[in-house]
């Protein structure tokens, strides 16, 4: 049985990120452990941004 995988979807409400509908990045085929640790990162560098993980 194969392993679940994850989609990380990234949004900000910066006015750069407007164009593309407060989009900032994508990451898919994440697995869970990588899905966990990239958002725990990313937040740290980027508080005001919104993440949200998702079963594919």
């Amino acid at each position: 049985m194969s392993e679940q995988m994850y989609k990380i979807r990234v949004f900000s409400n910066e006015p750069e990120f407007k164009p593309s509908g407060g989009a900032v990045y994508e990451v898919v085929d994440a697995t869970k452990e990588y899905a966990d640790s990239h958002v725990e990162r990313a937040k740290a560098e980027h508080p005001e941004w919104s993440f949200y993980v998702e079963a594919q």
